[in-house]
């Protein structure tokens, strides 16, 4: 009997202690992928830093530059998954604004996001 509850409480830290470990979602309105030297990231954060934020100062916004780390490079790659990008598609700025994946800048994507925005 001992055992078995030796066993449980080690599988419980065990899982924990996995769980911990686990890199976070990021928790923001916006999420940003750029790389150094995109002329496009440059433009798309600089409108979200500058005009969005005077627009709507309660949003928040998480900038990833998938060459500064792994970490940020993974998380990139995690999301190009989970909204199925594919081929040419795959490149920055790739915007997450609430759940919904915007690929690129230009002055749609300003539109969408806004729209996306005012709609949550």
């Amino acid at each position: 009997m001992k055992k078995i509850i030796l066993t449980l409480f080690f599988s419980i830290l065990l899982s924990l202690g996995i769980t911990a470990c686990k890199p976070s979602e990021p928790a923001a309105d916006i999420i940003v992928f750029t790389q150094t030297g995109c002329p496009h990231c440059e433009h798309a954060m600089a409108y979200i830093n500058n005009m969005l934020k005077k627009q709507m100062p309660t949003i928040t916004v998480a900038e990833y530059n998938i060459l500064a780390s792994q970490e940020n490079k993974d998380l990139f790659k995690k999301y190009v998954r989970q909204f199925n990008i594919t081929g040419s598609s795959i490149g920055t700025p790739l915007i997450i604004v609430r759940g919904t994946a915007l690929i690129g800048w230009e002055k749609s994507i300003q539109e969408k996001i806004i729209k996306v925005l005012e709609q949550k």
